[in-house]
This record gives C-alpha cells, sequence and structure tokens, in this order.
C-alpha cells in the first residue's frame, strides 16, 4: 500500500516538488515549544494555512508511520505558530519529496497472527508550545501482522506521568488495549475459536518489566496499579507477553521524539526490511 500520487498532489500544491529531500521528517530533538534553537535555516514562504496542511497530511497515517510524530508534534503548536514551525512543516514536506515512494508491503500467509508489538514512552519531553519550562510526555506503540506494520500510534500520554516507569507502563496499556481488538477481528476472520498464541510485546523500562514478572505491585508503583492490573490480566489471558529490550533496540522509538539521521534511517531499515544503507538520504 502506498499514496505516491496523493504525496506528489500535496507537494505540487505547495510548491516543493522540485524541492532538495530530508533525511527526516524533523531536525534531531525538535519540540513544539517556543525555543528558537533546533532549526536552521527558513522555508520559501510561511504556510497560510498550517492547520490545512497538516489536515492533509494527516490521511498519510495508514501508511506512513514514519511521519507521524512529525504531524502530532506540529499540530500541538497550531495556536502559537511560529517561523519554527513553518521551518519544521517545510522540512516534513522536504522529508516527504524523498520518500513518497515507500509503501507498507504485506505478503501472502496461510494464516495471519498479531506477533509482535513495541511500546514506549518519552518522559517529559513534549514540551509545552507556549510556555518555557512545562512538559509533557508521549507514547508511541507498534503492531505488527506476520511482521508487517498494521498499526503506529504517537500522542501524547493522556495522564501525567510522574516518573520514566509511570510513562511506560501506561504505555504498555495502551498497546494492550490496541492488541486485544486486533487478536479478536483476526481469530474471526480465521474462524478460529482461540486468539492464538500471545503477542510478544517489547519494552525497555526495567521496572516495569520486573514488576510484571514478578505478578506483585509494590507500594511504590501503586499510583499505576491500574494499568499494571490490566496488562497482568492480559498476560494471564494469554493476550500478551512482554520483554525487555534496550532502548537502542526500541523501535517504536521514533514515534515518541525526533531522531537523528542515523538512528531514524535505522528504524525505517528494521520497519522495511531494507540495507540501513538504503534508507539514508542526504539532508
Amino acid at each position: 500500500m502506498h499514496q505516491h500520487d496523493y504525496i506528489q498532489q500535496i507537494l505540487s500544491r505547495y510548491g516543493y516538488e522540485n524541492c532538495q529531500p530530508s533525511a527526516t521528517p524533523l531536525p534531531p530533538g525538535f519540540h513544539a515549544g517556543p525555543e528558537d534553537e533546533h532549526v536552521g535555516g527558513s522555508p520559501t514562504r510561511p504556510f497560510e494555512s498550517p492547520a490545512t496542511t497538516l489536515g492533509e497530511l494527516g490521511f498519510l497515517r495508514w501508511t506512513r508511520e514514519d511521519v507521524l510524530f512529525a504531524i502530532h508534534v506540529l499540530a500541538t503548536a497550531l495556536h502559537s505558530w511560529t517561523p519554527k514551525h513553518d521551518r519544521g512543516l517545510a522540512r516534513l514536506l522536504r522529508y516527504l519529496k524523498g520518500t513518497a515512494k515507500n509503501r507498507r508491503a504485506y505478503s501472502k500467509a496461510e494464516r495471519f497472527h498479531l506477533d509482535t508489538a513495541w511500546a514506549d514512552c518519552s518522559f517529559g519531553s513534549e514540551l509545552h508550545h507556549e510556555t518555557q519550562g512545562r512538559a509533557k510526555s508521549r507514547s508511541g506503540i507498534l503492531l505488527t501482522i506476520n511482521g508487517a506494520v498494521v498499526l503506529a500510534v504517537s500522542t501524547r500520554t493522556t495522564c501525567t506521568p510522574i516518573s520514566t516507569a509511570e510513562g511506560e507502563a501506561h504505555a504498555l496499556a495502551l498497546c494492550v488495549r490496541n492488541i486485544i481488538p486486533y487478536r479478536f477481528t483476526l481469530a474471526a476472520l480465521r474462524r478460529d475459536a482461540t486468539t492464538g498464541p500471545p503477542t510478544l510485546i517489547y519494552d525497555d523500562n526495567n521496572a516495569v518489566i520486573q514488576t510484571l514478572r514478578r505478578r506483585v505491585i509494590s507500594g511504590r508503583m501503586r499510583h499505576v496499579r491500574v494499568a499494571l492490573s490490566f496488562i497482568l490480566r492480559a498476560i494471564e489471558l494469554g493476550h500478551v507477553s512482554v520483554r525487555f529490550c534496550p532502548s537502542s533496540r526500541q523501535l517504536a522509538d521514533f514515534l515518541t521524539k525526533s531522531l537523528g539521521k542515523i538512528a531514524f534511517g535505522a528504524a525505517m531499515a528494521r520497519i522495511r526490511g531494507l540495507p540501513a544503507e538504503s534508507r539514508l538520504l542526504t539532508a
């Protein structure tokens, strides 16, 4: 599945059909905050209606998980739009110019199974778009069927985590909430009475993993007891299993923060099964 023609229409509408491609959707460390230190250069002209442009780009979420974070972060700044955000949006269009032919590939299989998922949270990295010093956290999840991405989510954490463990627990709960309907839908399509083996979720927070392994929620984790209890119940019912992975191997990382060219290219290579060097474009 691809949206090449739709991307070309957007690029032509805003005069970016012949622009220089960018290697990443946003500069490393980009955020919606008022600081203007991360984005250099300037677009050809300011965007007259950034809300309209981002709304059009939002339809890419069905095939382009690589631009989800950029679209969502820029959308949080619509009420306090500055030249910094114009430059960020221009860079996103330049990235789409170089990757317009990217697509999701699904192969034929006798049995479809929601096999692997990733859950991640960037604690306090979502800086407030108007007030310096205020921050929120962002959750990212990635679900795959037979190794192909079927769902990618990048969203602000609905609550306010006060620790990295709490943020990761809520991201993991969000992942489980999305996994369960997929499992029952696939079982119905297979006309199977069971939902199959557990979906393996990778998470990079040791505190949460150890709590789930012990199956005992300590007093220090009582503020996320409901989320952890929900995850534990899903584990007991055989819907999911949770395994630790190093942060360097956390595939959902690009959904929670703006990565550099090498890290972002490596993540896209893992998703699309391509050699890492083939995903690195000239910035």
